[in-house]
């Protein structure tokens, strides 16, 4: 379920301090150390004895946040090491074209007879949700790739005025809202 996976991936913060450990030898206090404990805690009584538990959705989870954190630490090191080097929207310019070149091949893979069928009949049998329209469609990826640019840009103008640890914290924070909207909207 989609609140099992963010439960899961509000652990981000404990995958962001690891990797900060291991790419920026970054160290935090004790302090912070034992504020991660809860967070913990939380995401392992939640995923206990949730019916909704998949091992394959479990590890899924798990590498999406090891690949969060580790894009936040490597953006981070390079600010780091080039203060003056690149920008905040050129840094997620590219980013985003070379996420869109790794993407494209898998979604034609996995999903290329829909789009196909879709594009070419008007609608697509195999939706979940009955007749999928081809304007209905452009619509729902419009508008969910312009929230997401918005989204990931701002995520990296924080990153960088941020450490690494508070971004990944107001990540988990945003990820209690979508498991909230999520359990509402999907009943």
């Amino acid at each position: 379920s989609a609140a099992f996976a963010e439960t899961v991936k509000s652990s981000e913060p404990i995958s962001t301090v690891l990797i900060g450990m291991l790419f920026l030898s970054e160290t935090v206090s004790l302090r912070t150390y034992g504020t991660l404990v809860p967070i913990c805690s939380g995401v392992a009584i939640s995923c206990y004895n949730d019916d909704s538990f998949n091992l394959v959705g479990f590890l899924l989870a798990a590498a999406s946040n090891f690949c969060f954190s580790t894009r936040a630490v490597l953006a981070r090191k390079m600010a780091l090491q080039f203060p003056d080097g690149i920008d905040d929207i050129t840094m997620f310019a590219m980013i985003s074209s070379q996420g869109l070149m790794f993407l494209v091949p898998i979604t034609l893979v996995v999903e290329g007879k829909s789009i196909i069928e879709l594009f070419f009949t008007g609608s697509s049998s195999s939706s979940n949700q009955g007749d999928t329209s081809l304007t209905m469609l452009g619509a729902v990826l419009f508008t969910n790739g312009v929230m997401f640019a918005i989204y990931n840009l701002v995520s990296y103008l924080v990153l960088r005025r941020s450490d690494l640890i508070t971004h990944s914290v107001l990540n988990a924070f945003r990820r209690v809202f979508i498991i909230l909207f999520t359990t509402y909207f999907f009943n």
